[in-house]
């Protein structure tokens, strides 16, 4: 299906504007200025858009899958039902952003801030989303994101590689941070998350 950029962006002296694109797969868009783009089922499959201004834009549907999205500003941008799977979002901005039924399978979300997020129905892992509950960084600058989950009182913890519940990620500790001043904060950083759920 063509896709129509409605808005004009400048990428390197590269000028679109109302132009029709069947797909931007693989293409080199780091620090594009996408703002309010139209994009809606796009295949941006392994596109780099490093840094990237997409605030506001039309994602809907859009095949994001592997992309680097490492630094975007993806504020406000609607990512309904997108396919975000193995994406770099590290450092993105997604703060308001709309992930209702986005595939966020082995992405990355370290440092990314989502406050503020429609995460209804999105998945993890084998997990569906309700909400994003806090961000938290350990002191050595893991960050550790909180998210409830539909149709249970669990929650789930994304740090790292890792998405566990919240009492496997206690067990985690256990096993492998026992007695250390790591799982202490870690232990903490769990604490905490667990108050601020209860709320």
């Amino acid at each position: 299906m063509p896709v129509s950029i409605v808005s004009r962006f400048d990428s390197n002296k590269v000028l679109w504007e109302s132009q029709t694109l069947e797909s931007l797969y693989d293409a080199d868009l780091s620090g594009a200025d996408l703002y309010s783009a139209h994009l809606c089922g796009a295949n941006l499959s392994r596109t780099n858009l490093y840094g990237a201004n997409l605030r506001g834009a039309n994602l809907r549907g859009a095949n994001l899958f592997g992309a680097h999205l490492r630094g975007a500003n993806l504020s406000r941008t609607n990512l309904y039902d997108a396919n975000l799977s193995g994406a770099d979002l590290s450092g993105a901005d997604l703060r308001g952003a709309d992930l209702r039924g986005a595939d966020l399978h082995g992405a990355d979300l370290h440092g990314a801030d989502l406050y503020d997020a429609n995460l209804s129905g999105a998945t993890i892992e084998k997990h569906t989303l309700n909400k994003h509950l806090c961000a938290v960084s350990r002191s050595d600058g893991y960050m550790f994101n909180a998210f409830t989950l539909k149709d249970s009182d669990d929650m789930l913890i994304r740090a790292g590689c890792r998405t566990l519940t919240l009492s496997e990620y206690r067990d985690h500790v256990k096993e492998n941070y026992f007695n250390t001043a790591k799982g202490r904060e870690t232990s903490l950083i769990l604490d905490f998350i667990e108050a601020r759920a209860k709320g």
